[in-house]
């Protein structure tokens, strides 16, 4: 099965986690994709960061891409394009398996989103075999 996710770019997100957060919660209400979950995993520190790098932190959504229908995606994007227009962040989708349990990132979403790119994530998105 096909996971995806779409996770804001970067980890300094301490000024705007909480917008992220109430943002995805009340989109997952109205989006109605039953494998979709918040994710808000902030990682610790490690020995390997320098003083200025910040750690790992994913926040958004994971989801199933069997279950994501055409209206559905368009519907993730728009929200994706808005709250990267209200937040001035970007988005990266991306996923794992069937096949591989590596995961990949295969776009970035901005507050204008290009049409080739979302073709491409469209294309892919329907390959879920």
């Amino acid at each position: 099965m096909l996971k995806v996710f779409a996770y804001v770019d970067g980890s300094d997100l301490d000024e705007v986690s909480c917008q992220l957060v109430e943002a995805f919660t009340n989109f997952l209400n109205t989006w109605g994709v039953s494998s979709a979950q918040l994710v808000n995993d902030k990682f610790p520190r490690t020995a390997e960061l320098r003083d200025d790098d910040l750690p790992e932190w994913n926040l958004g959504l994971n989801f199933e891409a069997e279950q994501l229908s055409p209206t559905e995606f368009d519907q993730l994007i728009s929200f994706l394009s808005r709250t990267a227009a209200e937040t001035q962040r970007e988005f990266v989708i991306g996923g794992y398996g069937p096949k591989s349990q590596v995961a990949e990132d295969w776009g970035f979403i901005g507050k204008q989103p290009e049409p080739h790119k979302l073709q491409f994530l469209r294309d892919l998105l329907s390959r879920t075999e």
